[in-house]
């Protein structure tokens, strides 16, 4: 089965990794590349106007380094743009990171930056309430995170299905609508210790975090297993 897919960019890597890495749309397009019949890049943060909903099938949120607690001019459109899918009811949504913190505002969540601080490294999620409508899920997610901003309060709408104890509301399910995750399953580990480095060079980490971040990620990632979600998404209602 194969989608359009339509990516809402709202962030990209830092200027001095992107010449080796590709933006978070291409991460996010290539993770999905088995899925994709067809897929279109809006740089939102650019100005680009929020398309509508019905010009995709699958829409993707991509990471950011603003917080959907800010004031930014392309916010309300997004914001509206989730509402809007949401009543469309033929197309769905991915969030990651900023677009699972993001999904949550919309629909009456709190997102808050965190007293807990920073989450960095390869993070591993408890999935028990792993919902049988999304197919056989992974035992636990071990995925790439970046963040300090978290959800304290989710949607009444939402299902958390991925939690750990740093982060407890770290995966969300909206039946027949959405899915939302706030690690990154579209980074590599190569991206994540790149990232973790350059941080800590330009101190923005805490020199007690950067060693146990950058070795978690010599451990198991299993972001793969969570790109067949995606596909039993579009087939619940």
């Amino acid at each position: 089965m194969t989608f359009r897919i339509g990516i809402l960019e709202v962030g990209r890597p830092p200027v001095e990794l992107a010449e080796a890495y590709p933006s978070y749309a291409h991460m996010t397009a290539d993770w999905l590349a088995p899925f994709a019949g067809h897929v279109q890049i809006y740089p939102i943060m650019d100005g680009a106007p929020v398309p509508d909903p019905s010009r995709a099938d699958l829409w993707a949120i991509t990471g950011s380094r603003c917080a959907v607690y800010e004031d930014h001019p392309w916010l309300p459109g997004l914001l509206q743009f989730v509402l809007d899918a949401k009543h469309h009811r033929s197309c769905r949504l991915l969030g990651i990171c900023f677009g699972h913190q993001l999904i949550a505002k919309a629909l009456g969540g709190t997102v808050v930056q965190s007293p807990k601080g920073w989450g960095v490294g390869v993070h591993t999620y408890r999935t028990e309430s792993w919902p049988k409508n999304l197919g056989h899920g992974p035992q636990a997610l071990s995925i790439c995170a970046y963040h300090q901003d978290q959800i304290i309060t989710p949607p009444e709408a939402s299902h958390i299905i991925a939690s750990s104890d740093f982060c407890p509301v770290a995966g969300l399910w909206y039946p027949g609508f959405a899915l939302s995750f706030q690690p990154h399953p579209e980074f590599s580990v190569d991206y994540e210790r790149d990232l973790i480095r350059l941080k800590h060079r330009q101190n923005m980490l805490p020199e007690h975090l950067v060693q146990p971040a950058l070795h978690s990620t010599d451990g198991p990632c299993n972001r793969l297993e969570l790109r067949d979600a995606v596909v039993n998404l579009w087939q619940t209602l």
